[in-house]
C-alpha cells in the first residue's frame, strides 16, 4: 500500500502565504485564507516533486497560564512541539479548516493522558523544516491552553522569559516559536 501524506501545490501556496520562518494567523489572516488553498492527498512518489510540491504537517504547543510544556527529544535536546498525524483516509480536510483542529487536541490528550480540558485554536504557519531554509513543508501551529494544572505538574514547563534564556537548548522549530512567542 502506498504511503499517503497531505500536501498543498507550492505556487498556491506561494501566491498567498509571505514567505517567513513563522507567520501568525490572527483571526482575520485565518478568514482570508480558510479553503483559499487546496489540500490534496498525496503519494510520498508525488510529494518528492518539491518544486511543486509542499507536505501539510501540523504540531500543537501547549501551556497552562502560560507555563509551556516541553518534551525531551532522543538527541538530548527539548522541544515545544508535539508532532500531529493528519489523517489521509478519509476525504482531504479544508485548509486551515475547524477539522484540523481536533487532531491536534487529540494528541495532547494522548500524550498528557487528559480527557478533555484542553481548549485548541489555530496560531500560526511555520515555513521552515527542522531548521533548513530550504522549505519543502507548510506546518499549522496550533496552541493547546489546559484549563486543569495536573499535567503541567507531570512536565517539564517554562514561562516566556525562561524560554528565551533556554533557547539553545530547544530544536530549531521550538527556536523559531520562541523567537515568536507573543504571537502565540
Amino acid at each position: 500500500m502506498k504511503s499517503t501524506v497531505l500536501a498543498v501545490r507550492r505556487v498556491e501556496f506561494q501566491s498567498l502565504v509571505r514567505p517567513v520562518p513563522f507567520l501568525a494567523l490572527p483571526r482575520e489572516e485565518i478568514a482570508r485564507l480558510h479553503a483559499a488553498i487546496e489540500v490534496l492527498v498525496v503519494d510520498e512518489m508525488t510529494l518528492r516533486d518539491r518544486a511543486r510540491w509542499l507536505a501539510l504537517r501540523s504540531y500543537i504547543v501547549v501551556h497552562h497560564n502560560y507555563s509551556w510544556l516541553t518534551f525531551p527529544r532522543p538527541d538530548q535536546m527539548r522541544t515545544l512541539l508535539l508532532s500531529v498525524e493528519l489523517a489521509t483516509d478519509t476525504p482531504a480536510p479544508l485548509f486551515l479548516g475547524d477539522e484540523l483542529l481536533e487532531p491536534a487536541r487529540g494528541q495532547v490528550e494522548r500524550t498528557l493522558g487528559l480527557q478533555g480540558g484542553c481548549e485548541v485554536r489555530l496560531a500560526g504557519l511555520l515555513q521552515c523544516f527542522e531548521g533548513t531554509p530550504d522549505v519543502t513543508a507548510v506546518s499549522l501551529v496550533h496552541v493547546g491552553r489546559l484549563a486543569v494544572r495536573g499535567a503541567v505538574d507531570r512536565a517539564d514547563c517554562y514561562g516566556n522569559v525562561e524560554l528565551h534564556q533556554a533557547r539553545g537548548q530547544f530544536d530549531p522549530l521550538s527556536q523559531v516559536l520562541i523567537d515568536h512567542l507573543p504571537a502565540l
